[in-house]
């Protein structure tokens, strides 16, 4: 999918500023109209395939920037740009800081884990390795260090049929 649609670091970019143009109530859902739309491309059996990967509830919306971040992982764009792309993305408010909620769809978004148990584990274990300090967040800096530990938060080890 990534390469039959040329996508490059600067594309995922470009796509999360039509996300936030098109997600005009701010629910951080798209249908699968509006995931065409921001992704630029035609409807497809391929497309549609992709979306229904991430219609974890068959409910016919997806959270785009779950999409954006597995995207993001099959750009060129190197690891340290994929960290602040996903720290930025699920930042939600922008203060700084990731919670577990936050984390929770980080994770979800590379597909770790589909059952809420087990995500909501990982999630657990990532956050008392990441949250050094205690106050429940995690900042950039402490993101960074995690991802190392736990490579698979945003580089899945995953095989990708062409």
């Amino acid at each position: 999918f990534a390469r039959d649609n040329d996508l490059k670091p600067e594309s995922v970019k470009r796509a999360h500023r039509r996300f936030r143009a098109v997600d005009k109530n701010q629910s951080g859902m798209i249908d699968y109209t509006e995931f065409c739309e921001v992704l630029q491309v035609d409807p497809t059996p391929q497309c549609e395939q992709v979306f229904r990967l991430y219609d974890y509830n068959k409910s016919g919306l997806i959270d785009a920037r779950e999409l954006l971040i597995a995207l993001a992982n099959f750009t060129g764009a190197g690891k340290d740009d994929k960290l602040k792309f996903a720290f930025m993305l699920f930042d939600e408010d922008g203060n700084g800081v990731i919670t577990k909620s936050e984390l929770v769809r980080i994770l979800k978004a590379n597909h770790m884990a589909k059952a809420e148990a087990e995500v909501s584990r990982k999630a657990e274990t990532i956050m008392a390795q990441a949250d050094k300090n205690g106050d429940g967040v995690v900042t950039f800096d402490e993101f960074v260090i995690v991802s190392k530990k736990f490579p698979n938060i945003l580089f899945p080890a995953q095989t990708v049929k062409p």
